[in-house]
């Protein structure tokens, strides 16, 4: 009997490839290890059922969960194939890992060679540092006695250097994330869901931004930051001194590459090189590795690449181009007529006074919504009515920036920059704890394949004078966006028969639009996202 177990990736798993590997040599069944793009799949032959059933339990306690494994399958096959497949990736190019659990088993353990030792070398996952390590349990009890009394320590992990401590006001003044000790804090003091609960325990340890409850608030008074990137320890000296924090009841600490001030140095650590951990926009259906979504291409190059990569070219393909640094539109590809332009995202005016008057002049109620408008929010018009449109904001046109003058037009910021602006307005979005904003108004402007900025922008100043907040406004004028998106796929599905969506750009980070695109959109169409 042979069986296959498959394993899917949306990019290459080394620490999959390497337990497999090990697996296949401590043991005598007959195998073999196949690697092709995005998968890995091996075969095991025993004439023999319960040599079979032994050795799939054991592979399955073997494999930790990573944020990369997209589809697992095991199934009888008749045959092994006689494919060589991709090159396995050698030991000595692997790339950085968070520990396994068998070196939590080892570290733990104080009847082992590795308890305590922060250079432990694991023949499982390939974690280590090539060096001799030895008990190291004093000098981190030491440290985390130094860090409950309020001292920032600058220390040397295996992926680089950075100062940690404990959470107070001062952290206000710097850049931050949060190591917790475990997910149980994370799910204390925020509103983790449990999707990226599951994300955030992978082997790749990502941090994921999460917004921060009323129970950390009081704990950590006088903490203005509340969207906050969480993370578990990806370093064992990191793991160790969180454990050891844990007993002094410290149940998570800062930890920053910004250069503050801090009171003692750990270097024994000399990392190979500088190394950020992964970043991750977590829904029900997928995960996005914040990272990838950032590109230099023009949106017709990154949709063409985006299409190389899903292996799309032979269908009719809708690609929503979401880039926080470029041009945005929806385009569209087939076989017979290329990638053409089918949306676009334009701001004609040049300034809030611009912006006013087009409303102004379009029917007599926009002439009474600018004037109530100006009557009511006096201080507001004053301080926004002079700015003027960068020119290369003009000249680039994508959601981030039209939100930026719904912003500075609601009053939420006099930040002429209409990226900066924008970004307000999605803080906004991020912290809203809501379920539904108020239904703001984006169509496409006559006779053009153009959204009505100006259209955008009246709504909401409606919504601003019957007095919804700011967070409910924000909220609404990012879930009115995805709900014009779907029906506009809807229809281009229909009339030019597209059979996909590809979504990408780094407006993607903005969880609440992926997964508004991940789990209510995709319930019509299918839709891919950037993968590595």
């Amino acid at each position: 009997m042979i069986l296959e177990f498959r394993f899917e990736f949306s990019a290459d798993c080394f620490v999959y490839e390497n337990i497999l590997q090990k697996l296949q040599a401590q043991t005598n069944i007959n195998s073999k290890l196949i690697k092709s793009p995005g998968k890995l799949c091996l075969y095991v032959s025993s004439n023999d059922r319960q040599i079979l059933k032994e050795f799939a339990t054991k592979l399955s306690s073997s494999l930790p969960l990573s944020i990369y494994l997209t589809n697992t399958q095991v199934q009888a096959v008749a045959t092994i194939p006689d494919d060589i497949g991709e090159p396995l990736m050698d030991m000595k190019s692997k790339p950085p890992v968070g520990f396994c659990p068998q070196c939590l088993a080892d570290i733990n353990n104080p009847q082992h060679r590795d308890y305590a030792n922060i250079f432990k070398e694991c023949s499982c996952c390939g974690y280590g540092l090539n060096t001799t390590g030895k008990n190291y349990l004093s000098q981190i009890q030491n440290l985390a006695r130094d860090i409950k009394d309020g001292k920032y320590i600058r220390l040397n992990t295996g992926y680089g250097r950075y100062t940690v401590g404990a959470i107070t006001p001062k952290c206000n003044n710097f850049e931050y994330d949060i190591v917790a000790h475990d997910l149980v804090v994370c799910e204390k003091y925020t509103n983790i869901t449990s999707h990226e609960m599951l994300a955030m325990g992978a082997i790749e340890k990502p941090s994921i931004k999460l917004k921060t409850n009323l129970k950390f608030k009081i704990e950590f008074e006088g903490t203005v930051k509340e969207l906050v990137r969480f993370k578990l320890s990806d370093d064992l000296l990191l793991y160790l001194l969180s454990k050891e924090l844990y007993a002094l009841d410290i149940e998570m600490i800062f930890i920053t590459k910004e250069n503050i001030e801090y009171e003692l140095l750990f270097d024994d650590i000399k990392p190979p090189k500088e190394i950020s951990p992964p970043q991750c926009v977590v829904s029900r259906n997928d995960i996005l590795i914040t990272d990838e979504l950032k590109t230099d291409k023009n949106y017709v190059e990154y949709f063409d690449n985006m299409l190389k990569n899903h292996r799309l070219q032979k269908q009719t393909i809708a690609g929503v181009c979401l880039s926080k640094h470029s041009q945005n539109a929806v385009l569209l590809y087939g076989e017979k007529f290329g990638i053409v332009e089918s949306l676009s995202f334009k701001i004609e005016q040049n300034s809030i006074a611009d912006m006013f008057d087009t409303i102004a002049t379009t029917d007599e109620s926009g002439a009474k919504l600018v004037q109530n408008y100006q009557n009511n929010f006096k201080d507001i018009c004053k301080d926004i009515i002079q700015i003027k449109f960068d020119p290369q904001d003009t000249d680039i046109g994508n959601l981030v920036r039209i939100w930026g003058i719904v912003a500075i037009v609601l009053g939420y910021t006099t930040n002429s920059n209409l990226a900066q602006a924008g970004e307000v307005l999605i803080e906004n979005i991020l912290n809203f704890q809501g379920e539904k904003g108020p239904r703001v108004d984006y169509k496409i402007a006559n006779d053009t394949k153009t959204i009505d900025t100006v259209m955008l922008v009246r709504t909401a100043m409606s919504f601003r004078l019957a007095g919804i907040e700011s967070l409910t406004l924000s909220y609404g004028v990012l879930e009115s966006f995805c709900d014009f998106l779907s029906l506009y796929l809807d229809d281009i599905a229909q009339t030019m028969g597209v059979s996909s969506v590809v979504a990408m750009g780094d407006m993607l980070e903005v969880k609440p639009l992926f997964i508004n695109m991940s789990e209510n959109m995709s319930k019509k169409q299918k839709i891919y996202f950037p993968k590595k």
